[in-house]
């Protein structure tokens, strides 16, 4: 596994100083979701915590066993949502994943988050401000330093295309571990 720095980053680790959504939909078409990848992802504020229900939507639909959990959170889509009512569900839900894959979630939403960035960079004023937030935050990962290594932000002109092209390069990389 290339990937290791114990649970610190899971404790300690926020994706960046802005605040963004990112659609469950979008998510579940980069990567294979699991409840704790879920749990982390509402827990840091990158998901909104009613992806929670749509997540156990997907995996009723998916899965002949249900879990409990999954099923009182499909019943919560019905009912007047409120997000306080998923942390009992997920909480349990999330428990019930590995270590390994509880090691690797938060780099799986880095990879969600900077795909995301990445398909939306018209949005945003400089998207590099965000890849090199998130680039601090992970400890300068080396998997994405060519394009949100610290100056990246202030890069003009041909170097600047230069950087969306080790962008789409990393997405390219990286869609094929997570799907």
């Amino acid at each position: 596994m290339r990937i290791n720095r114990d649970l610190y980053c899971l404790n300690n680790w926020f994706p960046c100083s802005y605040k963004f959504f990112v659609e469950y939909s979008f998510a579940t078409n980069a990567v294979k979701l699991n409840w704790f990848d879920m749990h982390f992802a509402i827990q840091k504020g990158v998901f909104s915590p009613r992806s929670a229900v749509e997540h156990a939507l997907h995996e009723i639909e998916c899965r002949t066993n249900i879990e409990k959990s999954e099923n009182e959170l499909m019943l919560l889509y019905f009912d007047e949502f409120q997000d306080h009512l998923i942390h009992p569900y997920i909480d349990e839900l999330a428990d019930g994943i590995s270590n390994n894959d509880k090691e690797i979630s938060p780099y799986k939403l880095m990879y969600v988050m900077l795909k995301w960035i990445y398909e939306n960079k018209d949005d945003f004023d400089n998207p590099f401000c965000l890849a090199e937030d998130i680039y601090s935050s992970y400890f300068c990962p080396p998997s994405i330093e060519k394009f949100a290594g610290f100056g990246a932000a202030n890069v003009t002109g041909r170097a600047r295309e230069k950087l969306f092209e080790e962008w789409a390069n990393y997405i390219k990389t990286e869609s094929l571990l997570w799907l």
